[in-house]
Protein backbone atom coordinates (compact mmCIF):
# COMPACT_ATOMS: atom_id res chain seq x y z
CA UNK A 1 0.00 0.00 0.00
CA UNK A 2 2.66 2.71 0.81
CA UNK A 3 4.70 1.37 -1.96
CA UNK A 4 1.48 2.36 -4.28
CA UNK A 5 1.00 5.45 -2.82
CA UNK A 6 4.96 6.33 -2.80
CA UNK A 7 4.31 5.88 -6.80
CA UNK A 8 1.53 7.71 -6.84
CA UNK A 9 3.66 10.35 -5.72
CA UNK A 10 6.49 10.48 -7.75
CA UNK A 11 3.80 9.69 -10.89
CA UNK A 12 2.17 13.89 -9.64
CA UNK A 13 5.65 15.25 -8.78
CA UNK A 14 6.43 14.09 -12.39
CA UNK A 15 3.31 15.35 -13.94
CA UNK A 16 3.62 18.68 -12.28
CA UNK A 17 7.09 18.96 -13.43
CA UNK A 18 5.83 18.31 -17.16
CA UNK A 19 3.13 20.96 -16.17
CA UNK A 20 5.77 23.61 -14.99
CA UNK A 21 7.94 22.99 -17.88
CA UNK A 22 5.64 23.26 -20.67
CA UNK A 23 4.03 26.01 -19.33
CA UNK A 24 7.99 28.17 -18.86
CA UNK A 25 8.28 27.20 -22.52
CA UNK A 26 5.13 28.26 -23.65
CA UNK A 27 5.64 31.65 -21.50
CA UNK A 28 9.17 32.03 -23.11
CA UNK A 29 7.65 31.43 -26.65
CA UNK A 30 5.71 34.55 -26.38
CA UNK A 31 8.25 36.35 -25.22
CA UNK A 32 10.51 35.64 -28.09
CA UNK A 33 7.72 35.96 -30.05
CA UNK A 34 6.91 39.44 -29.11
CA UNK A 35 10.31 40.18 -29.58
CA UNK A 36 11.28 39.01 -33.05
CA UNK A 37 7.96 41.01 -33.93
CA UNK A 38 8.79 44.52 -32.21
CA UNK A 39 12.30 43.79 -33.32
CA UNK A 40 13.96 44.08 -30.37
CA UNK A 41 17.02 42.43 -28.54
CA UNK A 42 16.12 40.78 -25.23
CA UNK A 43 17.62 38.58 -22.45
CA UNK A 44 15.81 35.85 -20.66
CA UNK A 45 16.14 35.48 -17.26
CA UNK A 46 15.18 33.55 -14.16
CA UNK A 47 13.50 35.32 -11.17
CA UNK A 48 16.10 33.84 -8.16
CA UNK A 49 14.46 36.11 -5.23
CA UNK A 50 12.22 38.42 -3.92
CA UNK A 51 11.88 41.10 -2.09
CA UNK A 52 8.06 41.97 -1.04
CA UNK A 53 9.00 43.87 2.26
CA UNK A 54 6.38 46.66 2.12
CA UNK A 55 6.87 49.09 0.80
CA UNK A 56 9.33 47.54 -1.56
CA UNK A 57 8.21 45.69 -4.26
CA UNK A 58 10.83 44.70 -6.51
CA UNK A 59 12.76 40.86 -7.88
CA UNK A 60 16.49 39.34 -8.53
CA UNK A 61 16.85 38.04 -11.70
CA UNK A 62 19.91 36.15 -12.77
CA UNK A 63 21.61 38.20 -15.38
CA UNK A 64 23.51 41.72 -14.89
CA UNK A 65 26.03 43.77 -16.44
CA UNK A 66 27.96 41.05 -18.54
CA UNK A 67 24.07 40.12 -20.41
CA UNK A 68 24.22 43.74 -21.43
CA UNK A 69 21.81 45.16 -19.19
CA UNK A 70 21.98 48.43 -17.52
CA UNK A 71 19.70 50.56 -14.88
CA UNK A 72 16.45 52.28 -16.40
CA UNK A 73 15.75 48.89 -18.91
CA UNK A 74 12.04 47.47 -19.29
CA UNK A 75 11.65 44.15 -18.15
CA UNK A 76 8.73 42.14 -19.42
CA UNK A 77 6.52 39.06 -19.48
CA UNK A 78 5.18 36.92 -21.99
CA UNK A 79 3.37 39.05 -24.72
CA UNK A 80 5.46 42.13 -24.23
CA UNK A 81 3.97 42.90 -20.77
CA UNK A 82 5.55 45.10 -18.76
CA UNK A 83 6.40 44.28 -14.80
CA UNK A 84 8.87 46.83 -13.94
CA UNK A 85 12.29 47.65 -14.77
CA UNK A 86 16.13 47.44 -13.93
CA UNK A 87 16.63 49.70 -10.72
CA UNK A 88 20.22 47.97 -10.03
CA UNK A 89 22.38 45.96 -11.36
CA UNK A 90 25.78 43.93 -10.73
CA UNK A 91 28.00 41.39 -12.75
CA UNK A 92 25.86 38.27 -12.90
CA UNK A 93 22.45 39.73 -11.02
CA UNK A 94 20.13 42.44 -11.37
CA UNK A 95 17.31 44.28 -9.29
CA UNK A 96 13.66 44.77 -10.81
CA UNK A 97 11.63 47.63 -9.81
CA UNK A 98 8.17 46.29 -9.93
CA UNK A 99 5.32 48.63 -11.05
CA UNK A 100 3.92 48.30 -7.73
CA UNK A 101 6.82 49.90 -5.99
CA UNK A 102 6.12 53.08 -4.00
CA UNK A 103 9.27 54.27 -6.22
CA UNK A 104 8.44 53.26 -9.41
CA UNK A 105 7.53 55.57 -11.97
CA UNK A 106 6.72 55.08 -16.07
CA UNK A 107 5.37 57.39 -18.50
CA UNK A 108 2.19 55.99 -19.89
CA UNK A 109 -0.71 56.45 -22.42
CA UNK A 110 -3.73 55.21 -22.98
CA UNK A 111 -4.02 53.16 -26.87
CA UNK A 112 -6.07 54.94 -29.62
CA UNK A 113 -6.22 57.91 -32.21
CA UNK A 114 -5.95 60.86 -29.40
CA UNK A 115 -4.36 58.97 -26.20
CA UNK A 116 -4.73 60.53 -23.01
CA UNK A 117 -0.91 60.99 -21.05
CA UNK A 118 0.18 60.47 -18.03
CA UNK A 119 2.55 59.25 -15.40
CA UNK A 120 2.45 55.42 -13.94
CA UNK A 121 3.11 55.52 -10.01
CA UNK A 122 3.24 52.63 -7.63
CA UNK A 123 2.27 52.48 -3.99
CA UNK A 124 -1.48 51.65 -3.87
CA UNK A 125 -1.25 47.47 -3.88
CA UNK A 126 -1.77 45.44 -6.45
CA UNK A 127 -3.22 48.22 -8.77
CA UNK A 128 -1.06 51.31 -9.84
CA UNK A 129 -2.27 55.33 -10.54
CA UNK A 130 -1.90 57.27 -13.64
CA UNK A 131 -1.20 60.48 -12.64
CA UNK A 132 -0.68 63.70 -14.20
CA UNK A 133 -2.98 63.10 -16.64
CA UNK A 134 -4.14 66.68 -18.87
CA UNK A 135 -7.58 67.29 -17.82
CA UNK A 136 -8.54 67.96 -21.55
CA UNK A 137 -7.22 64.13 -22.57
CA UNK A 138 -9.82 61.73 -22.75
CA UNK A 139 -9.69 58.88 -20.77
CA UNK A 140 -12.33 55.97 -19.84
CA UNK A 141 -12.60 53.08 -18.22
CA UNK A 142 -12.01 49.75 -20.09
CA UNK A 143 -9.11 52.18 -22.18
CA UNK A 144 -5.97 49.66 -22.40
CA UNK A 145 -2.72 51.43 -21.41
CA UNK A 146 0.72 51.19 -23.00
CA UNK A 147 4.27 52.58 -22.41
CA UNK A 148 4.14 55.98 -23.88
CA UNK A 149 8.22 55.79 -25.12
CA UNK A 150 9.35 59.06 -24.03
CA UNK A 151 11.59 57.21 -21.95
CA UNK A 152 15.11 56.90 -23.13
CA UNK A 153 15.21 53.05 -22.28
CA UNK A 154 11.31 52.13 -22.26
CA UNK A 155 10.07 51.68 -25.79
CA UNK A 156 6.53 52.83 -27.14
CA UNK A 157 3.54 50.18 -26.69
CA UNK A 158 5.09 47.90 -24.20
CA UNK A 159 1.47 46.70 -22.09
CA UNK A 160 0.96 47.55 -18.84
CA UNK A 161 -3.18 47.15 -18.20
CA UNK A 162 -6.65 48.77 -18.19
CA UNK A 163 -7.95 51.82 -16.74
CA UNK A 164 -10.75 50.32 -13.60
CA UNK A 165 -11.57 53.94 -12.42
CA UNK A 166 -11.08 57.69 -13.72
CA UNK A 167 -11.05 60.67 -10.60
CA UNK A 168 -11.49 63.74 -12.53
CA UNK A 169 -12.30 67.02 -10.66
CA UNK A 170 -13.18 70.12 -13.09
CA UNK A 171 -11.13 72.48 -11.37
CA UNK A 172 -7.88 70.47 -10.96
CA UNK A 173 -5.26 71.06 -13.53
CA UNK A 174 -4.53 67.17 -13.77
CA UNK A 175 -6.84 63.66 -14.13
CA UNK A 176 -5.98 60.56 -12.40
CA UNK A 177 -6.59 56.89 -13.02
CA UNK A 178 -6.48 54.03 -11.13
CA UNK A 179 -4.94 51.09 -13.61
CA UNK A 180 -5.21 47.32 -12.87
CA UNK A 181 -2.06 45.92 -14.54
CA UNK A 182 -2.35 42.66 -16.78
CA UNK A 183 0.25 40.97 -15.33
CA UNK A 184 1.02 40.17 -11.53
CA UNK A 185 4.87 40.87 -11.45
CA UNK A 186 5.49 39.11 -8.25
CA UNK A 187 4.24 35.63 -9.53
CA UNK A 188 6.94 35.63 -12.64
CA UNK A 189 9.14 33.23 -12.72
CA UNK A 190 10.61 33.96 -15.95
CA UNK A 191 11.05 37.46 -17.47
CA UNK A 192 12.84 39.21 -20.51
CA UNK A 193 14.98 42.38 -20.23
CA UNK A 194 14.53 44.38 -23.40
CA UNK A 195 18.15 45.70 -23.90
CA UNK A 196 18.07 47.50 -27.26
CA UNK A 197 16.82 47.57 -31.16
CA UNK A 198 17.72 43.88 -32.68
CA UNK A 199 19.65 44.55 -36.00
CA UNK A 200 17.03 42.21 -38.27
Amino acid sequence: ENKLSDDCRKNLLATARVDILEEENAALRQTLSFAATRKYKTVGAEVVGTGATYPRDYLIIDRGEKDGISAGQAVIAMDGYLIGKIARTENDISIVQLLGDHQSRVAAATLGDAPARGLLEGGYGISVRMNLIPQNDTIRVGDMVVTSGIEDKIPHGLLVGQVEVVEKEIYQPFQRAVIAPTIDGRRQRLVSVIIGQSNL
